[in-house]
Formats: C-alpha cells, structure tokens, sequence
C-alpha cells in the first residue's frame, strides 16, 4: 500500500498483521464498533426521550411504582437486547472465520476482541441515557446519536494518526484496540478502569436525574 504512515494509523492498518486472520479481523471489527456504538446510544437515548418527546412520561409516572424501578426495567431491557445481539454476532463472526480460512489463529484473543464489542456498547448506551436524563427533550435522538459517535470515532482516527496517547483516554473507541488486544495478549488495564468507573458514574447520574426529571406539559 502508497499510504503515508499517518493515513494507515488512522484506519487502524498494520501491514505486518493485516494478512493474518486477527490482524483483518481487528481492522473490519473497528467498523463493527462504530455500528455498534450506533445502536447502542440510540437505543439508550431513545429509552429516556420519547417519552418525553411523546408526552407520554406523564402516564408512566402514575403507575404505583418508584421511577428508579421504571429506569431499572428500561435499563435492563435495552442490556438484554445489546447481549442478545452480541451473542449473535460472535456465534456468526466466530463461524465466518472458521469457515473462510484454514490457518490457525488464537481463539481466545479473538474472543477477547469480539467480547470487548459489549463494553464498547455499554459505554456509549449508558452515555445515551445519561444525555436523555439530562436534556427535558431531544428533537433529533438519531441526530444526536450520529453526531456523536462518529465525533468520538473521528477523534480517534485524528489520535492514531497523530500519535497521541492523550486522545485515547477520551475516544471509548481506543479503549479495546484490536490491535494492542492482539500484541499484549489482553487487555489494558487503565482502560478497564476507565469503563468502569464511566458506568458506574453514569447509572448513578441517570438514576440521580431521572427521579428527579421535570414533566412539561408543552
């Protein structure tokens, strides 16, 4: 490939591995993140806003239950549907690979990568969530869903290509690189923690918000 350096960093290019079976499969799955991460933060922020956008919150709200129960069901809701298809996707992936190529490869570090396609997702559903108990109304969930994601994927690609550590502790997208997957034989450590305490803050904010969340009748 005539690609400068700074052009294959940012797509995630590594021609000593490209060829190999993870190392083409860390480079497709980086756009299965992106898609992914789509879903995952249209489906957290729709949770919260359309009823609101809808005006219909003020009929969930009479029910005899708490609003941290009613979070809770819609929380769990949208975390089964994001297993639900993860699992799919590693089962379908998992058989691609087998059947497509007869070399060898690390089984576990590929399910190391694919795994890391729900943690990426739970960041960015939770981030969904924490946006719609924040904001009373989201006219375009999709636009805010897009317009994000793809300037956190962006930022990612402008990080590799300039080499900057810095930018990866804020692009989710560089926390499971499946490139560093593949040559440390795991995951970083650091951004284990980071996912963590991100989750943790942000269920508790949307908890913390939402019980609290104003219904406007206009």
């Amino acid at each position: 490939m005539g690609f400068p350096p700074e052009v294959l960093k940012a797509f995630g290019v590594d021609l000593d591995m490209l060829f190999s079976v993870l190392g083409y499969y860390s480079f497709v799955f980086a756009y299965v993140l992106l898609c992914g991460a789509i879903q995952a933060m249209h489906l957290g922020l729709s949770l919260i806003s359309k009823e609101f956008n809808r005006k219909t919150a003020d009929f969930i709200f009479t029910k005899p239950m708490p609003r941290s129960s009613v979070l809770t069901a819609k929380l769990m809701s949208g975390i089964t549907l994001l297993l639900i298809t993860d699992i799919i996707y590693i089962l379908v992936a998992y058989s691609m690979a087998n059947i497509m190529t007869d070399e060898p490869f690390d089984r576990k570090i590929f399910f190391m990568i694919s795994i890391s396609l729900f943690f990426i997702e739970t960041m960015f559903y939770l981030l969904g969530v924490l946006v719609g108990a924040i904001f009373h109304r989201v006219k375009s969930v999709t636009g805010v869903t897009m317009g994000t994601v793809f300037g956190f994927f962006i930022a990612g690609m402008l990080g590799d290509a300039l080499d900057d550590e810095k930018i990866r502790y804020f692009v989710p997208f560089k926390y499971y690189d499946g490139l560093d997957i593949i040559r440390e034989s795991g995951y970083d450590t650091t951004f284990l923690i980071i996912n963590i305490l991100f989750v943790t803050g942000a269920v508790l904010a949307s908890y913390a918000l939402y019980v609290k969340k104003d219904i406007h009748s206009a």
